[in-house]
Formats: C-alpha cells, structure tokens, sequence
C-alpha cells in the first residue's frame, strides 16, 4: 500500500480505508462503499460492512495500527484473513476520510501486507481506498495499492491501481495487470484527480485479459 518496488511509485499523500474483494463488486456496492465514507468524519470508526468476499481491509484508525515491541507498527486486516501490514519507512497517522488514515511522504513509506493464500490467489478482484494527495509530478506514477505475482497463473506481475501524471493520461486513476508482453491497462478520464481533497477510487475487475474487463 503506498509504493511499488519501482523507484517512481511512492504516493505522496494521505490513503484511508483500503479493501481489497476476491470478486467483482456490483455498481450500487461500489455505491455503498462511497457512502460509508461521503460525510466527513473525524476520528471515529464507522461500523458499515460490506463483507462479502472482503479479504483485506486496513482502516488505518487508531486502535487498528498497534505499537510493536520493537519499535515498528503493524496495521490490522479487519476483514478476518490476518493480512495484517507492517508500517515500513515511516507513514504517520493523520487524520482520515473516516477515522484515521496515514500520511505517506513520497519518498520511500509502505504498508507491507502479508501475501497470504486468501490475498494472493485472486482470479477476480475490487480494490477501493479514499485518497488525499498532496503532489503529482508530471511523468510519474504514485502507487495506491500493488499486488505482485498473483493469479491467474499467466500473470507474470500481478496488478496495480495508480494515480498516473504524464502527458498523454494525465491526473488519472489507472489499473494495470502484467500478462509479459500483453499487459493490461485502462485509465479514467484526464485530471480525474485532484490535489488536497479526498477522492474515493475503485477498481473492479473480473480476471480477464481485455481492458473492457475493468
């Protein structure tokens, strides 16, 4: 969450409430995930569900990021598949959309979620999160969320959703998955995205080839 292995994928900005489905959500769920989150709350957990094929869920609030005893931090997976990540280079609590998010510095911060079978083995997928960010430097790309190597089997790099700032797709939401030669991709509208206000982005997918898919 946050960043790739790629030296331009560091977002820089505040992310809120990632969730990560093992099937494609329907148009009014994704509905409902924006409704969670559309009134401004500050540091208050909300108690919505859409649990159906949840398998990730990093709310980032306070009582969810835990104080290790050496020194690190650790966000819960609250959708019960113990894909809990590990806050590396420093992302700082701030406050969220709802609760409580965390302030990446695009530089180098991560939240590293455990690969479990329940996170890895995805044919199918919905990735959501409320986003904040505070620069997008033109010919970068400021990564959200990257799930490498996974299914299906023909999948050489898994997928990845990014904020993308360059001269042709520029300001736009854009979800890749690296098939080798065919990879696919499929972006919003340009300056979809905006700068120092919360946006909601979501990516549905249902595991095909073809950008038609998303």
């Amino acid at each position: 969450i946050g960043n790739t292995t790629a030296t331009d994928g560091a977002f820089d900005g505040l992310i809120d409430e990632v969730r990560v489905y093992n099937r494609a959500l329907t148009a009014d769920e994704i509905k409902r995930l924006y409704k969670i989150g559309s009134t401004f709350v500050v540091n208050k957990t909300r108690k919505d569900t859409l649990n159906e094929g949840l398998v990730g869920h990093w709310s980032f609030d306070g009582p969810d990021v835990l104080n290790q005893t050496d020194g690190g931090q650790i966000a819960l997976d609250r959708s019960g598949n113990n894909n809990n990540g590990e806050l590396t280079n420093g992302p700082k609590r701030a406050i969220g959309k709802i609760g409580q998010a965390l302030d990446f510095d695009g530089s180098d911060d991560y939240v590293a979620a455990s690969a479990l079978s329940s996170l890895a083995n995805l044919g199918t997928v919905t990735v959501s999160a409320w986003i904040n960010p505070k620069a997008l430097v033109s010919g970068n790309t400021y990564t959200i969320f990257s799930k490498a190597y996974g299914n299906p089997v023909s999948m050489i790099s898994g997928w990845n959703l990014n904020i993308e700032s360059g001269s042709v797709n520029s300001n736009v939401v854009s979800f890749n998955a690296e098939f080798g030669g065919d990879d696919m991709l499929a972006y919003t509208a340009n300056n979809t995205i905006s700068l120092n206000q919360w946006q909601h982005v979501a990516a549905t997918w249902n595991g095909s080839t073809a950008a038609s898919s998303l």
